[in-house]
């Protein structure tokens, strides 16, 4: 298991599955790539960027974020998005610091329906194997609808974690 795909949304399943991911790497001397997905059909901000948010932009995009409101201002979002996007990534490295040195971790952002862009990803690359947490920040089900689609269409192996 050379290369391992780990896609990262921010949630506690998420950073669970990179707790997994550190344990296999180490095994086998693994390079990871992490992904996350800036969901292009979500038509909400959903309020777990909040988290990941730098503090000026916090400040001023105030209105922006709220998401009782009717966004408008889609190019701000998406810039917003970015930066949120990256800070999850920048966060899962930090997770996998200790490997780091024998581990090469590499991080991309996609912009597409989750599912499909980690399917997608997936597929185009050499992986050996794709470790996920088993639900996102809704938290709701045992097994969310990202992970659910990705492991009905995926062909490489997975490993979903709780």
């Amino acid at each position: 298991m050379k290369n391992i795909l780990v896609p990262i949304d921010g949630s506690e399943c998420s950073f669970a599955a990179l707790d997994k991911t550190r344990e296999i790497a180490k095994a086998f001397d693994s390079r990871i790539v992490l992904i996350n997905v800036i969901d292009k059909h979500s038509g909400d901000f959903r309020l777990h960027y909040y988290n990941y948010i730098p503090q000026e932009i916090e400040k001023s995009g105030e209105e922006l974020l709220d998401c009782k409101k009717n966004v408008r201002r889609a190019g701000d979002e998406r810039e917003i998005r970015k930066v949120v996007s990256q800070r999850i990534l920048d966060d899962g490295k930090k997770i996998l610091s200790d490997i780091s040195e024998k581990v090469s971790i590499i991080s991309r952002i996609r912009s597409a329906s989750a599912a499909e862009s980690i399917v997608d990803f997936a597929g185009k690359n050499d992986f050996d194997l794709v470790i996920i947490g088993s639900r996102g920040m809704t938290g709701t089900r045992s097994v969310g609808s990202v992970t659910r689609q990705v492991a009905l269409k995926i062909n490489t192996p997975l490993l979903i974690v709780k």
